[in-house]
This record gives C-alpha cells, structure tokens and sequence, in this order.
C-alpha cells in the first residue's frame, strides 16, 4: 500500500464522513423547519379558535341583551296597548254618557218647552192641558212622537 492510495482512502472517508454530516445536517434542518412551521401552524390555530370562542361569547352576550331589550320593548308595549285599550274604553263609556246626557237634556228641554206652552195662569181653568198637576212623561212621549 503505497502513500497515495492510503491518502486518498483517507481523503475519501473524510469526505464521504464530511459529505453525509452535511447531509443529515441538512435533512435535521428541514426537519427543524417543518416543525417550527407546523409548532407556528398549530399556534396559529390555537390563537384563531381561542378568538372564534371569543367571539360566540361576545355574541351571546349581544344577543343576550338585545333579547332582554326585546323583551322589555315588549312587555312595554303590551303595557301601553293595554293602557291605550283602557283608555279606548273609557273614552267611548263616556262619550256614551255624555250622548245620553244631551238626549236627557234634550227630553228636559222638550218638557219644559211643552209645559210653558199650556201654562195657565187662571187656577181653575177648564180648558187647562193637561190638567193641574197630572202632566206626566207619558203624555210628553206622546206628544213627542206626534212631532
């Protein structure tokens, strides 16, 4: 074995050994690469579904409010329909009222009319109508529906 063959065999291994160290070298970097990208990958995630949640309960609570304010709205309204209802009702009972008021007054008045008409003055009269005393609705109702 000469000088040169063993150095070459010793450049050789050296170089084989160098070659597959930066072979792995690099292989462990790729791998280094593609778990730091899946770790980031996965953090990524992590961080979107941690804001995903963040986000149902930001938006439960929103709706949680609205529906307490739709709900408040609501009993608010069924309470001034209900009021406005009443006062409907009272409005018509009393336009009722006053209606039969007038057609009192109306009567009153027609009575009163009817009676200043046969008025005598003279006590014993005998053309008196209705007689002294003995004027009565009955006979207004009467007269009232010959008008």
């Amino acid at each position: 074995m000469d000088f040169l063959t063993i150095t070459s065999s010793i450049v050789t291994g050296i170089v084989s050994v160098a070659g597959s160290g930066i072979f792995f070298s690099i292989r462990d970097k790729k791998r280094t690469v593609k778990a730091k990208a899946s770790q980031e990958e996965t953090s990524a995630k992590q961080q979107e579904f941690q804001l995903l949640k963040d986000e149902v309960v930001f938006n439960r609570e929103i709706a949680g409010k609205l529906r307490e304010e739709y709900s408040s709205n609501l009993t608010e309204t069924l309470k001034l329909r209900n009021e406005v209802a009443g006062v409907k009702f009272l409005t018509s009972r009393q336009t009722r009222k006053i209606a039969g008021l007038e057609k009192a007054f109306k009567i009153e008045i027609a009575k009163k009319k009817a009676a200043e008409d046969k008025i005598c003055d003279v006590i014993e009269c005998e053309r008196r109508k209705p007689p002294l005393g003995s004027f009565s609705t009955k006979e207004y109702k009467i007269i009232n529906e010959e008008e």
